[in-house]
């Protein structure tokens, strides 16, 4: 039976089976998230309750700040976006179909900060030059991937010898570079969350993915609204590089910055919780494997099985992804003391001010930086801010 709604403090505190802390009766472990109507450890994702912790799902592993109800938005802006550029390639406007699909990724980041009003305490620069970032190495790499190959269009190589080396190559640098802008804010003080390091990481490495794309298809955008060819091919092309391979991106470079956040800045006793991917150097040599498969398998592979390549990766990085989200998120509770109540951004009610709501056991980490911080309703200074 669930516990009735009660203020913070009336009743006594139990013993959670899975943390040993003791804490407010409520529906959930404010400590560890652990949900007491059944044994065991949390099974549901940190933070989103609802939804399992090993599952593949796009949105709420990018945009792990998004409350659930803003799910729909997001889905009817993603599914408006692929229709566009469905549209376009249809119509026969090629070029403008790639603009289209390269900005998906990148505009759904941008409606993200602005829904939840993600870091408002932030410096505005901080954030923009983490966008920029991407994007110039973007521009970066993907000039330089016209010159090694003369057009984005070309979908393979006169010689597999010197072709997968190249395309290996400059995946790797260029992911590499993407992910130095995150890391850089892993000693600010305002980013202290392994939910940070994920953030800047993803919107880095989508950035980058979209822009690369762009800059080298800049042949194609020079031929005219109408190149001509078959719509088909183009599809897949664009699927390529407009959806899966942003997503791939954003996936393994927000993992390699969150694992860095795990080690170095979450305040857990146990810097292995999420096994030898949590060591930032084994993070790191992952990332660039899963990416080094994925372009060699490009390069080798016609555009149908270049797709499924990308989208297989992809799909890998966003379980990657969520598994280091959560653990990190189980991670950070241990050493924090309860502190007064704080009003839920997810479910609305008050609760004590740890790391998981009592009452819906969403991490209150991961909902937007300034809804933590309203006071109870007793001080109605701080309840009016």
């Amino acid at each position: 039976m669930e516990p009735a709604d009660q203020h913070i403090g009336e009743t006594g505190e139990r013993v959670c089976a899975h943390c040993g802390h003791l804490v407010p009766p409520l529906r959930y472990c404010v400590r560890c998230g652990s949900p007491f109507d059944r044994q065991g450890r949390r099974q549901e994702f940190a933070a989103h309750p609802g939804e399992p912790a090993r599952a593949l799902r796009l949105f709420s592993t990018l945009f792990p700040h998004l409350p659930q109800a803003g799910y729909d938005s997001f889905r009817y802006a993603f599914a408006l976006g692929i229709a566009v550029v469905a549209g376009l390639v249809v119509a026969g406007l090629f070029p403008l179909a790639l603009v289209a699909a390269a900005i998906v990724v990148p505009v759904l980041f941008v409606l993200y900060f602005i829904e939840v009003d993600l870091y408002e305490r932030a410096p505005l620069t901080i954030i923009a030059a983490t966008l920029a970032w991407g994007a110039v190495i973007g521009a970066v790499v993907g000039g330089a991937a016209r010159i090694t190959s003369g057009s984005a269009s070309a979908d393979s190589a006169s010689t597999f010898a010197a072709a997968v080396p190249g395309a290996v190559g400059l995946a790797l640098f260029g992911a590499a570079l993407a992910a130095i802008g995150p890391l850089a804010l892993i000693r600010h003080r305002a980013f202290d969350d392994v939910l940070d390091g994920a953030t800047f990481g993803a919107i880095s490495g989508a950035v980058y993915a979209c822009t690369a794309a762009v800059i080298r298809a800049g042949d194609l955008l020079g031929a005219g609204l109408r190149p001509g060819g078959d719509p088909l091919p183009w599809l897949v092309r664009l699927a390529t590089l407009g959806i899966a391979e942003p997503i791939l991106l954003a996936a393994t470079v927000g993992s390699v910055c969150a694992a860095f956040w795990l080690r170095y800045r979450a305040p857990v006793k146990d810097h292995r919780a999420l096994g030898w991917l949590g060591v930032p150097g084994i993070a790191i040599l992952a990332g660039l494997a899963l990416l080094a498969a994925t372009s060699a398998a490009r390069v080798t592979l016609d555009l149908f099985g270049g797709l499924l390549a990308t989208t297989i990766a992809a799909a890998i990085g966003l379980l990657w992804l969520r598994a280091t989200i959560h653990l990190g998120l189980l991670e950070e509770a241990n050493e924090a003391e309860i502190g007064p109540p704080t009003r839920c951004a997810n479910c609305g009610r008050m609760t004590p001010g740890h790391t998981f709501c009592g009452w819906c056991g969403v991490s209150l980490q991961a909902l937007p930086k300034s809804s933590g911080a309203i006071a109870a309703p007793s001080d109605p200074a701080k309840s009016a801010l």
